[in-house]
């Protein structure tokens, strides 16, 4: 019954009109394009989320807590979770529709929906299993790589290995690309998956990331701007479902896709550097689970116990840990975003 209520909401009238729409916005001027596409992708992320979450609980799609995180965190089990569906997809058809199938934003939409197929298998294993394990660490790196592989491979082959540093383009050796531009992929997908473990919290530094992106990349690539636009007005969209206290998580679903397309329009653009410093957060995050792993090993090894640098990885975990609220996080985390992200602009525009 559910998904039959859903049909309904999302009926052929509704797509007629949301095709019919793109279809008109697509004459403004850039900038206007601009500001449409950001309402248009609220609008429809604020649609499908008002419809599909009472599907995601009435076919019993909760999220499952793992055990060793922190315990305030177990009164979210069976939160709906898979709400990476109605964040990350409007992104792809927005951005298709509104750049008429530019090939590279076909390209990134491409890269994005892959990581998008991963995490909805992940997140679907561990809705299936009742079990917070989902796909085994591996065989997600496996298909992120090889994903991310194909990408730049066709990136080289179309546009060359080369990146800009301010006003310089730095060509590099091919071969040498090709595993960059991997390990940026890669990076980017699991840095954004591990930062989307607080309500709100990678939505709302992609948010703020997305846009100061977009503003750096629109002089010269309107096409993956735009794109970056969508993202924003989509995750803001999300945003009044995933805030503290979230009625819906996007899950590996929407949290790898998102680096996915961070990391592909980085690649695309050139302006890897720049985009290092607005997802400063992410990296942050990244780091602070390596150095916990890393240093527990390495003790344990020394003396025989393990010891930990901070009270739980990811960082924003040793925050709460310290007595920081989830919302206080949040602040912290997209002020210190908004802030880098904003001195990285001046310098790099």
């Amino acid at each position: 019954m559910a998904y039959i209520s859903l049909s309904k909401s999302i009926s052929g009238r509704h797509l007629f009109y949301f095709i019919s729409t793109i279809s008109v916005l697509s004459v403004l001027s850039l900038f206007q394009q601009f500001i449409a596409a950001f309402v248009v992708a609220l609008v429809t992320t604020l649609f499908l989320g008002y419809n599909a979450i009472p599907v995601l609980k009435e076919v019993k799609f909760g999220q499952v807590i793992r055990k060793d995180g922190p315990q305030s965190h177990q009164i979210k089990s069976g939160t709906p979770t898979l709400g990476g569906v109605f964040l990350i997809l409007p992104v792809l058809a927005i951005s298709l529709a509104f750049s008429k199938l530019n090939s590279q934003v076909v390209a990134c939409s491409l890269l994005t929906f892959s990581y998008f197929m991963i995490g909805f298998a992940d997140d679907y294993k561990i809705i299936k299993e009742k079990s917070s394990d989902g796909l085994s660490p591996k065989v997600k790196l496996i298909f992120q790589t090889l994903a991310a592989m194909a990408f730049v491979g066709w990136e080289i082959v179309n546009y060359g290995s080369k990146f800009n540093y301010l006003d310089t383009v730095v060509n590099i050796h091919p071969v040498l690309y090709f595993f960059l531009g991997v390990f940026v992929l890669v990076g980017y997908s699991n840095s954004t998956n591990l930062t989307d473990g607080l309500d709100g919290l990678c939505s709302g530094v992609t948010l703020i990331v997305s846009l100061l992106a977009a503003l750096l990349i629109a002089p010269f690539n309107p096409n993956l701007a735009l794109m970056l636009v969508v993202l924003s007005g989509s995750c803001l969209g999300f945003m009044f479902f995933n805030s503290n206290p979230a009625k819906v998580f996007m899950g590996d679903t929407g949290s790898l896709a998102i680096g996915g397309l961070l990391g592909s329009i980085a690649l695309l653009s050139g302006q890897i550097l720049p985009f290092c410093f607005f997802s400063l957060f992410y990296i942050i995050e990244t780091i602070s689970v390596i150095a916990q792993v890393s240093y527990f090993k390495y003790t344990r090894n020394r003396t025989g116990t393990g010891k930990r640098l901070l009270k739980m990885a990811p960082f924003h975990h040793h925050l709460e840990k310290c007595g920081f609220s989830e919302v206080n996080v949040n602040l912290l985390a997209y002020t210190f975003t908004l802030v880098i992200g904003s001195i990285t602009l001046t310098k790099f525009l």
